[in-house]
């Protein structure tokens, strides 16, 4: 089949735009090398890599696919720059096909980052690498290229915003763009804020790449706050960014929990030191998920290469303790464990802890001042060397015990899935350049020969010399052999026995520059040779041509070995040439056994896809419950973020209450102060008032003494009165009873009184009727009220008794006064003339 890429018109017009973009002539020579490099790529695929393709370029390249739907394609370290780019999301918005594009190194900027960011409503593009690829969907490309893309922080943002409502990406790749500017650190943790907010609520992007963007641990911590709620992300490579084991806590914690679904975590280049890996050990110590972790130059030492490998050899903690016996004996099972766990990493750290050295090479200056410290130590002997050899193998094959030794290869699967007892997934583990040495590696080594399965294990640029390999070696072949009959008689044919168990699954093993010799390269060829590695890489090491030799045999045995490096060592050329012959043949057997285990394949997935139906209800169902469970996540996410702004808010009142209690405060102080002043002044009116106070107590008390006196006195007459009280009691009834008695008398003067007062009226209104019968000047005396005539009454009766003696008038004549009241009634009778 051939493709549109490959036919001589697409190269000529492409080769044609590329001479226009760097100005170069047109040649012959040209053409053909571009041919060459597109007819490298894979299958179906377009690849064009450096080959200096300008945004003139990229725009023919558009059009020039119009017509063909391209699944994949591959523009690494070009410079299309802007233009270019934009030119291919419009591509990409027409041709749903594409999933896969690989722009990194290309000098895109901010505002084509912009541009993607709104391509990616339409387009259906899966996995976009803007930076250097990591190997996983694209090829590994140079690290130090001068056309790395600068997304910058806007243009971040901009594409953090899209992802958040985006459904179709899956992968992401942003290492070496420049999202953090170092002039403005203020807006990393708003710009990590905002992609931890698009990891809550995106739930189909799998993997990102951040490595290389000069993350600090504020930025980490906002992003893995947003990760802790988040369960697709899969693959998170945070490599050579600024973080610490400041912010190592927070992703142990993301570790432990169940939901976790990362499964490649890739630090290197981080400082996390020994306090980071003891960190990230209490969350590696619980977790299922994780595949594949990096950690090289992290500076973990012996003491954190160790911890981390002996936690991981042991069996997983388990979280399913009863909570109900938790309250009743108020013991915490996740505790205990968390403390069995410090105890571990604390032998450990013991373990690999230095030890004082022999001596020390000090540079030191003019000043006397120390610039330069190494330590050295007695080199060993060869007997020394031997007897550590032996030490070695009975510490190994006594902690095997003779049980293990002997037993079948089922026997030891059935012991590898015992029940209730699970152990970490990881297969991929990189400790390189972690300055680490034989105390660290002996730890390695139980990991090996633990459960756990490891196949790829990268400890280079790590000092482990001899005893280093002859310790790796062992465990490679779980000490089903004596390695010293290898060393004393390396001529000697030497196999394992036939009933061995190799349980090791190691496929990809890389020592390059730790420091293996001769003896070393020997014993690790013979272990490698009974295993299905088939990748091993020795390069910069002190193997020499003796070495290479004696351990050729046991290479040329691998059936699985296809790659096999041994630059920069003391081999001659005709050993590399028989190992890479070697190397072919073993491809090739590969190659021709490829079809074979294709249709065995084939087989076993028919058996596999029978239940596939019920897989798929079962799939369906979990899926309608995961949506019902993210609406119920978004609807207490809503109330979380109700509360957390009903929440800032009572902080912003009680804030200006405690500033209001400040300042209430201050003015109390002061007032204080005043009222310190007011009382050294009253202390001082106090101390006068206190003698003053002492005088009249002092009288008080003589007052009290006469008092007493007198008091004896009253109490004495008391006494007296006491004895003539029967004699008072009798007077006292005797008073009482003539009391009663002149009581009664008045009683009934009263009754008198009232019959006297209704005999007079009715005497009064007798004298009425008279007197109203009688002259006018009686009627108008006796026309008053009967209450005033009853006093007049009373005095007349006084006067009639003779108890009051009414004197005669002085002056006045009665005769002349009776005579003029006759006159006065006959003029008043006669008529008056009109």
């Amino acid at each position: 089949m051939s493709f549109p890429w490959l036919q001589p018109d697409f190269i000529r017009d492409m080769y044609i735009a590329i001479c226009k973009d760097t100005g170069e002539p047109i040649q012959k020579e040209g053409a053909e090398w571009l041919l060459n490099v597109v007819k490298k790529s894979p299958f179906g695929q377009i690849q064009m890599r450096n080959v200096r393709m300008g945004h003139q370029t990229a725009i023919q390249f558009a059009k020039k696919l119009e017509d063909t739907d391209v699944p994949v394609i591959d523009l690494q370290e070009n410079s299309m720059k802007d233009i270019g780019f934009v030119s291919l999301l419009k591509y990409s918005e027409r041709h749903p096909q594409l999933k896969k594009l690989c722009v990194g190194c290309n000098d895109i900027c901010q505002e084509g980052v912009l541009q993607l960011s709104d391509a990616l409503a339409s387009s259906k593009l899966e996995i976009i690498e803007l930076g250097n690829p990591s190997g996983r969907y694209f090829p590994r490309g140079n690290t130090k290229s001068t056309h790395a893309n600068k997304a910058g922080q806007q243009g971040a943002i901009a594409l953090f915003k899209s992802l958040v409502s985006n459904i179709n990406m899956k992968y992401l790749g942003l290492s070496n763009n420049q999202l953090v500017d170092p002039s403005r650190q203020d807006q990393e943790t708003m710009l990590f804020n905002l992609f931890g907010q698009m990891l809550t609520q995106n739930q189909t992007l799998m993997g990102v790449d951040l490595s290389e963007n000069n993350i600090s641990n504020a930025g980490a911590t906002s992003l893995f706050r947003g990760l802790s709620q988040n369960y697709t992300l899969q693959i998170l490579e945070l490599n050579g960014n600024n973080i610490t084991n400041q912010s190592i806590p927070l992703l142990s914690a993301i570790l432990t929990q169940e939901t976790c679904p990362l499964t490649i975590l890739g630090l290197n280049n981080n400082q996390i030191g020994v306090a980071g890996a003891k960190s990230l050990a209490f969350g590696l110590c619980q977790n299922y998920s994780l595949q594949s972790l990096s950690l090289e130059d992290c500076g973990l030492c012996d003491e954190g290469v160790g911890i981390i490998c002996d936690i991981l050899s042991r069996p997983l903690m388990k979280e399913n303790f009863d909570q109900s016996v938790k309250l009743v004996t108020g013991k915490d099972e996740h505790f205990d464990q968390s403390e069995k766990v410090f105890q571990l990493m604390q032998k450990v750290q013991k373990d690999c802890s230095p030890t004082a050295c022999d001596k020390e090479i000090l540079v030191v200056d003019s000043k006397g001042n120390v610039m330069h410290k190494v330590e050295l130590n007695k080199i060993k002997s060869d007997k020394s060397s031997t007897k550590l050899q032996q030490d070695l193998v009975n510490s190994m094959a006594s902690a095997l015990g003779q049980s293990q030794q002997g037993q079948t290869v089922q026997q030891f699967a059935s012991q590898r899935s015992l029940d209730g007892v699970d152990f970490s997934q990881i297969d991929t583990l990189n400790f390189g350049s972690n300055n680490f040495t034989v105390k660290a590696l002996k730890y390695v080594c139980k990991l090996l020969s633990s459960q756990v399965p490891i196949r790829t294990l990268n400890i280079r640029n790590n000092r482990i010399n001899f005893e280093g390999c002859f310790m790796l070696a062992q465990s490679l072949i779980n000490n089903q052999y004596d390695l010293r009959r290898v060393l004393e008689d390396p001529g000697a044919k030497h196999e394992l026995p036939e009933n061995a168990v190799l349980p090791s699954q190691l496929q990809t093993l890389n020592l390059q520059a730790t420091g293996v010799n001769d003896d070393g390269f020997l014993v690790l060829c013979f272990a490698i040779s009974q295993l299905n590695v088939s990748q091993v890489n020795f390069s910069n090491n002190f193997i020499g041509e003796k070495g290479g030799e004696l351990a050729l045999r046991y290479i040329m045995r691998s059936k699985s070995l296809t790659q096999f490096q041994l630059q920069n060592n003391q081999v001659g050329h005709s050993l590399i040439a028989q190992i890479n012959i070697m190397l072919e043949k073993n491809k090739e057997r590969i190659l021709q056994n490829g079809p074979q285990r294709i249709q065995n394949d084939i087989q076993s997935l028919k058996q596999q896809t029978k239940p596939l139906p019920q897989y798929m209800e079962e799939l369906q169902f979990l899926q309608n419950s995961n949506n019902r469970c993210r609406t119920l996540i978004q609807k207490v996410q809503t109330e979380t973020d109700d509360i957390t702004s009903q929440f800032t808010k009572q902080i912003g009142n009680v804030q200006a209450s405690i500033e209001q209690v400040q300042s209430a405060l201050e003015r109390g102080e002061s007032k204080v102060k005043e009222a310190v002043v007011v009382t050294t002044e009253l202390n001082a009116r106090l101390a006068e008032q206190k003698g003053v106070c002492q005088k009249n107590i002092e009288e008080d008390q003589r007052k009290t003494q006469d008092l007493e006196a007198q008091a004896k006195k009253k109490e004495e007459e008391f006494q007296q009165l006491k004895g003539n009280k029967a004699d008072v009691v009798e007077e006292k009834k005797k008073s009482i009873a003539q009391m009663q008695q002149q009581t009664q008398k008045v009683y009934e003067n009263i009754k008198l009184a009232y019959k006297t007062i209704e005999m007079l009226k009715m005497k009064y209104a007798d004298v009425v009727n008279k007197v109203q019968k009688s002259s006018s000047v009686s009627t108008l005396a006796f026309g008053m009220d009967y209450e005033v005539v009853i006093g007049v009454l009373a005095r007349q009766q006084q006067v009639a008794s003779g108890a009051v003696q009414i004197p005669p008038p002085s002056g006045y004549d009665i005769e002349k006064a009776a005579a003029a009241g006759k006159e006065a009634e006959k003029t008043a009778k006669k008529p008056k003339k009109k």
